[in-house]
């Protein structure tokens, strides 16, 4: 099959129909995801809370673009619902020149692709990354393949398909996440017995020194008791610290900086041996007063998370940091050992679905990338 190289300015026209602002009118304004995840469509404001930008009339079925985030593929369709919104002069909309000749799906699921974000990468100049700005003539300068109408209209429907099977797994995953969070909550509420943290837990740090020819594993702290994350390997010579902190499995670990989002977790066996920075310390259990399982529910848990913004100091960006002694002093529910025990184990048959479920969606992620990968990699 032939398939033409064609200019974005020769198939798609800017869509710009001004809109004169009435401080006591009502509109509704949208935004671009990142990552092609979709428009955002805020709540009505009055005309005096739209700012001083400039604004437009959202076009219907077009492609939308944000002109600061495209580079990360903030790239979405609008829709025939989108009508009544309006687009600040951040965001370009385009429409078909001709449909019987282009489908803007095609041209947005292109444009996410490993084939297709680079070029508007390149069309998006500046060193920050808040200072890379599309711009309309390099944008409408670049060209990309064109399969005729039909062959568009098939890719878009194998990849509808497959994007609308992943979307179900992330729906029923954030629902199934948040069914077992509530249990957690629910289940460590119940508890009126309240203890320090650390008549269960002490400050238990392992030091090891950093030497230039050394070579460690880094791990990473996740917010909201999501558990530890892989940093890969780390070079002495590329860290300034001279000593770093090494995990044991069944510890906790907190991230002083990030404590105020939940960065704590139990360190499972596979992290036995890896190394944070300074700023983790790490605490050992006393394994008569406290369950390994109920552990883990008390990371997760929300009122943790509530009593740790209490405990850090300072404001906004900057309160971000919770010293090993605050953390000791916090009062959380513990129940006696058996029933910790019990609590734990349907804790756990819960997080085993929901550890599925994510399993589950990264996979069908990796095969829908896969996919719109395969769609634009054989048309040159």
């Amino acid at each position: 099959m032939t398939i033409a190289e064609v200019r974005i300015g020769d198939i798609l026209r800017l869509a710009r129909v001004p809109v004169q602002v009435d401080p006591l009118g009502c509109y509704r304004q949208i935004g671009v995801r990142s990552f092609g995840k979709g428009l955002i469509r805020y709540p009505e404001v009055s005309g005096t809370e739209l700012g001083r930008l400039r604004y437009f009339v959202l076009p219907v079925d077009a492609l939308i673009l944000s002109n600061i985030k495209a580079w990360e593929g903030a790239i979405a369709i609008s829709g025939r619902c989108d009508g009544d919104f309006v687009a600040s002069n951040r965001f370009l909309g385009y429409l078909p020149v001709d449909r019987n000749w282009v489908d803007v799906r095609y041209v947005r699921y292109f444009f996410l692709s490993d084939r297709g974000l680079p070029l508007i990468q390149q069309a998006s100049p500046g060193a920050a990354d808040r200072n890379r700005t599309l711009g309309i003539a390099a944008f409408e300068d670049i060209r990309i393949p064109l399969p005729n109408i039909a062959e568009q209209s098939r890719i878009v429907g194998r990849l509808d398909a497959t994007y609308s099977k992943t979307e179900q797994i992330r729906r029923a995953t954030r629902r199934n996440a948040e069914l077992v969070d509530a249990l957690t909550s629910s289940l460590v509420s119940d508890s009126a017995s309240h203890v320090r943290l650390g008549d269960a837990l002490s400050l238990d740090i392992s030091v090891v020194g950093v030497k230039p020819d050394s070579v460690f594993q880094l791990a990473g702290v996740f917010g909201f008791g999501r558990g530890l994350f892989s940093r890969g390997y780390l070079s002495g010579a590329d860290t300034g610290y001279g000593r770093l902190h090494h995990l044991r499995a069944g510890q906790v670990v907190m991230s002083r900086l990030k404590a105020f989002e939940g960065a704590i977790a139990v360190v499972p066996r596979e992290f036995d041996g890896f190394v944070l920075s300074p700023e983790f310390p790490t605490f050992s259990p006393n394994p008569e007063l406290v369950h390994p399982g109920y552990l883990e529910m008390l990371c997760r848990w929300q009122g943790t998370v509530q009593l740790l913004r209490t405990a850090s100091r300072g404001m906004g960006a900057r309160r971000e940091r919770v010293s090993a002694e605050a953390f000791l002093e916090i009062e959380v529910p513990l129940p006696d050992i058996e029933r910790q025990r019990h609590l734990a184990g349907i804790y756990s048959r819960g997080h085993q679905t929901v550890h599925a479920d994510w399993r589950r969606r990264e996979l069908l992620e990796a095969l829908e990338r896969s996919t719109l990968n395969q769609a634009f990699g054989g048309a040159r």
